[in-house]
Order: structure tokens, then C-alpha cells, then sequence
């Protein structure tokens, strides 16, 4: 009896290590298949904008990080406007949901299609720095766009100074407080519980910048991993947890979202005052009404704009503008109404915070 049960155990051993190994191996083949797809795709793509585009002086690529971003839509914009004034054409890639894999596949496919030239976000450096190096060697000019490859063989670095931009939190966080306050500190982070090397010099500013002001107390920092829904657990677990919340500083557009939905439902928003980054229409709506204090953006659009331009300067060897640091500003309700009427003028928009 026993002798038969350990038989039967044997076989089922052998049974489960056979399904095992088939299910690794059709997961191997689905994801062979998933790549091989998605890369034919993306020469599609590129090969269909060539193609059709043969009429302008130069084809681009610009890959972003996240397409579906309103802040990448906004950079987008700037880059199609650029490319307009300019006669090129720009052919936008990234994928809709963050994915370092998916960058370096458009990358690398951007290389080996030579096209006239690459704008890139730069989610990882020691990859991205090699397929860098190697669009030099092939003569394709390139510009890293928000994030930089340091020590790589671009040609041009066209963002923000995120340490700037940190600082003009802080201020905004004292214009709306005063010189006294508790505040609490949102994180948005797609790398987990950690700063990604732009958000480190953000915080870094913003703390910096309100050592200034001892009486000013940062009483909570947390990472939000989860856009708006965990930036509103966080925000009412601040508001239960502290008896004293005077403003709460979101990294990101869709912290600043999470963090307004609770104070709405709970009848807050005047009471607490939320520092946003970046901006969006919702943004601007609860700026307007008042729910949002205030934005501090990096106008996203300009920076597609001076991509381009740069870009399109060292393809024809023209003298290459400082354009490394867009304007970057802080929109309250006082100078909503200006930002509006000169950003629907600049980038030829309708918005209407009425609708």
C-alpha cells in the first residue's frame, strides 16, 4: 500500500514539474509573440510616417514617456506647433502607460529606421546612455527632453530646473500659509517608495527652501504610488491623523486631484490649501474655484517647442539657443484668467473653466 502511494506521489511530482514546464514555455512564446508584434508595429509606424512624409525637410521622432499624460499631451503640442513653423515633420511614439521597456524598443527602432533625428525621455540612464552613444556613431542628432542622460553623447538637454522648481513650491506653500503652518507633502512615484533623480532635486529645493522658515513645520511626506485613488487615502489619513493641517504639496497632477476630491467631501477647501504641480483643466477649474490654491508648472508646451527647435538647429548646424530651462510659473486665482487667455492664444486652445 505504501509502495503504491509513494508511486502515485512520484507520478504526480513528474505531472506537476511537466505542466510547469509548459506553462513557463507558453509564457516564453506569448511574450516572444507580444514583441515581435509590437516591434512590427512600431516600424510601421515610423516606416508610414516616412513614407507619407516625404515632403518635409526632416522627419523626427519624439519619444515620450507616457502619451496619455496631460502633461506629455501638452509637450506634444508644443512639438507638433514647432514642427509646423519649421516645415518638419515629428512623429510623436511612447507608450500609453508608463513602460521603460516600450521607450527603449521605440529607441532603438528610431536608431535603426535613421530617421534625421531623435528627441527622448530618458527613464533609465546606463541603457539609455548606450543607445545613445550608438545614435551618435550613426550620425543621428538627438536631444534628451525633461530627463538627461549625463555623461552621453547628446547633443542637446532641453528641460527644467527641478531644483527651481522646488523652491517655487515653497514659496507658493508661504503666500498661501504665511510664515507659520503645518504641512504635509505628496509624492507621486512611479519607482515605488523611492525619488526618481528629478523628483530628488524638486524635494530637495522645496526642503531647502522652507529652512527658512522654522515655524513652518513639514509634518508629513509620503509616497503615492497610486495617482489619485492612493493620494486619497493619504490625504484622509492626514486629515484624520493630524488635528492641525494648514497645506498639502502634491508632486504631480493627479496627487493634487486625489487630495481635492477629499477636501471637497469634506467640506474643506477652505481650509486647507493645496500646492499643485503641473497643470491640467481640472487643475485649473479648482484653482478657479478655489479648491487648489495654486499650480506651479514648467510650461510643458514650450518645452515640445524648444525640443524641436533645438532638434532642428543642430540638424542644420545653426547656432544652438539656450533653451535648457523653461519659464516656469505659479498660477493662483489671482493670474488664472492671464495664463488662460495666453495659453489658449500660444498654443491656439479653447479652454473655457466656464464649461
Amino acid at each position: 500500500m505504501n509502495n503504491r502511494l509513494d508511486s502515485l506521489k512520484e507520478l504526480l511530482k513528474i505531472k506537476t514539474a511537466k505542466l510547469i514546464a509548459f506553462l513557463i514555455v507558453l509564457f516564453l512564446v506569448i511574450t516572444i509573440v507580444i514583441s515581435i508584434v509590437i516591434n512590427y508595429q512600431i516600424n510601421l509606424d515610423i516606416n508610414n510616417a516616412s513614407n507619407s512624409q516625404k515632403d518635409f525637410k526632416n522627419h523626427y521622432v519624439f519619444i515620450m514617456q507616457n502619451t496619455q499624460e496631460p502633461f506629455w499631451q501638452s509637450v506634444k503640442q508644443g512639438a507638433e506647433k514647432a514642427a509646423d513653423d519649421l516645415g518638419v515633420a515629428v512623429e510623436v511614439l511612447g507608450p500609453s502607460v508608463t513602460n521603460v521597456e516600450e521607450e527603449e524598443n521605440f529607441l532603438r527602432i528610431a536608431i535603426a529606421s535613421d530617421v534625421d533625428g531623435i528627441i527622448t525621455h530618458v527613464p533609465e540612464q546606463d541603457t539609455f546612455k548606450t543607445l545613445i552613444n550608438t545614435a551618435a556613431d550613426f550620425d543621428i542628432p538627438l536631444v534628451t527632453a525633461i530627463t538627461d542622460a549625463e555623461y552621453s553623447n547628446k547633443d542637446a538637454y532641453i528641460g527644467v530646473d527641478n531644483y527651481q522648481l522646488g523652491i517655487e513650491s515653497g514659496k507658493a506653500v508661504v503666500d498661501a500659509i504665511g510664515k507659520k503652518g503645518n504641512i504635509a507633502l505628496i509624492v507621486g512615484s512611479n519607482e515605488g517608495y523611492r525619488l526618481d533623480p528629478l523628483q530628488y532635486q524638486q524635494i530637495k529645493g522645496f526642503n531647502e527652501f522652507l529652512k527658512n522658515y522654522n515655524d513652518i513645520l513639514i509634518i508629513r511626506e509620503q509616497y503615492s504610488t497610486n495617482g489619485i485613488i492612493s493620494a486619497a487615502q493619504i490625504t484622509r489619513n492626514i486629515l484624520t491623523t493630524y488635528n492641525s493641517v494648514d497645506a498639502i504639496v502634491c508632486t504631480t497632477p493627479m496627487e493634487a486631484l486625489g487630495a481635492a476630491q477629499v477636501l471637497i467631501e469634506q467640506k474643506k477647501q477652505n481650509v486647507v490649501k493645496i500646492i499643485a504641480h503641473e497643470e491640467n483643466l481640472q487643475i485649473l477649474k479648482y484653482i478657479k474655484n478655489e479648491v487648489i490654491y495654486g499650480t506651479v508648472t514648467s510650461n510643458p508646451f514650450q518645452i515640445g517647442y524648444n525640443c524641436v527647435k533645438s532638434l532642428d538647429d543642430i540638424k542644420n548646424k545653426r547656432e544652438l539657443q539656450n533653451n535648457t530651462d523653461s519659464n516656469i510659473e505659479v498660477i493662483t486665482k489671482e493670474n488664472i484668467e492671464s495664463y488662460i487667455k495666453r495659453k489658449n492664444e500660444l498654443e491656439n486652445a479653447n479652454i473655457d473653466l466656464n464649461s
